[in-house]
């Protein structure tokens, strides 16, 4: 594979820094730019076209950058738009996540559940790629609350609503990027074993990329100093935010 330059993140919101910072944190010299759609997030409850509209006009703003590179950090945008986007933008190289975080679900988890947008759920993105039976249960709030910054009160009443019947799982896939900030308070709720994207998106970036200056910036469509906040109160880190309005 082509070596990477530099590297786009695009995720409607703030799930797609979960992704940057542990990138960030990882490959020092990664050169890479994370757009977050804040004004249209979350994606989640749209129709597909719609979707894909948004995702197209993010890959022409990368374009815009002088970026071919860019992955998918929102498990809604690589279930419904994908496959489009790299018809529609054929100079570029795009990737999705949701193979990336099923490889972790292994022929020993039995019984195994998916968590994610309600777009995601309805186009069986996990199970096609996990290639067999798993439960998919939509979280239709959740990726909001996350955004939103509510209380961890209200977070888990809404997660607890969407594990009720989910007894006895080997293993719960987080299939939305905004779910692991949240990740302790899933734990308390399941003894499954909790897998999400991270971990091998940072598998899949090393060794693929050119050394850079580690040069990144953090762009939002919606308001710089909101998501710094955001940024700040979720992550503990003071980020420079641009924003695109």
């Amino acid at each position: 594979m082509k070596k990477i330059n530099k590297l786009g993140i695009f995720d409607s919101g703030l799930g797609g820094y979960s992704v940057f910072k542990e990138l960030k944190t990882e490959f020092f010299d990664l050169d890479m730019v994370l757009f977050a759609d804040q004004k249209n997030a979350p994606y989640g409850n749209y129709s597909s076209e719609k979707i894909i509209e948004l995702s197209s006009n993010a890959m022409g703003w990368f374009l815009s950058q002088g970026i071919e590179d860019v992955l998918l950090a929102c498990n809604t945008v690589t279930s419904v738009a994908l496959d489009i986007l790299k018809v529609r933008f054929p100079s570029m190289r795009i990737w999705g996540i949701v193979d990336l975080t099923v490889s972790q679900v292994g022929e020993g988890y039995k019984k195994v559940a998916m968590v994610g947008t309600s777009a995601t759920v309805e186009t069986h993105a996990y199970r096609d790629a996990l290639g067999r039976d798993m439960i998919e249960v939509a979280l239709p709030n959740l990726a909001k609350m996350v955004e939103d910054l509510e209380s961890e009160a209200v977070i888990r009443d809404e997660i607890a609503k969407g594990l009720v019947s989910l007894d006895n799982l080997d293993c719960l896939v987080l299939g939305c990027t905004h779910y692991p900030l949240v990740k302790d308070v899933f734990s308390s709720l399941t003894d499954a074993v909790i897998v999400d994207s991270i971990s091998p998106i940072i598998e899949f970036v090393r060794g693929n990329y050119n050394a850079g200056m580690g040069e990144t910036r953090v762009v939002t469509t919606l308001d710089k100093n909101r998501m710094r906040h955001q940024i700040e109160v979720l992550y503990g880190v003071i980020e420079d935010v641009e924003d695109v309005l």
